[in-house]
């Protein structure tokens, strides 16, 4: 995931000064680093992008039917102005 990253050659050689720099710093130690720690930022970035997904799909799935007009009327004009565009929401 996003720890894995660092393990790709393309990646590695870019960012090899911040390899194994997992955790933030803090005033008593400089870096904390642990595959525990990379495996939890790895975990809590997939649980984000997951809920954003979610969030993403319900919007287009709540919204298909006005997407769609949106799109079929952008098919047939091409570029819709600010006030057309408005015309066009309020009329779905």
């Amino acid at each position: 995931m996003a720890t894995q990253l660092l393990a790709d050659p393309l990646v590695e050689g870019k960012v090899a000064a911040y390899r194994h720099n997992y955790a933030m710093i803090t005033p008593t130690t400089r870096y904390v680093s642990s595959p525990e720690m990379a495996a939890l930022i790895d975990s809590e970035v997939q649980h984000i992008l997951n809920e954003g997904r979610e969030i993403a799909s319900s919007l287009l799935t709540e919204h298909h039917t006005q997407l769609t007009k949106l799109a079929q009327t952008l098919i047939e004009h091409e570029q819709l102005d600010r006030e057309e565009f408005e015309a066009a929401l309020r009329s779905f």
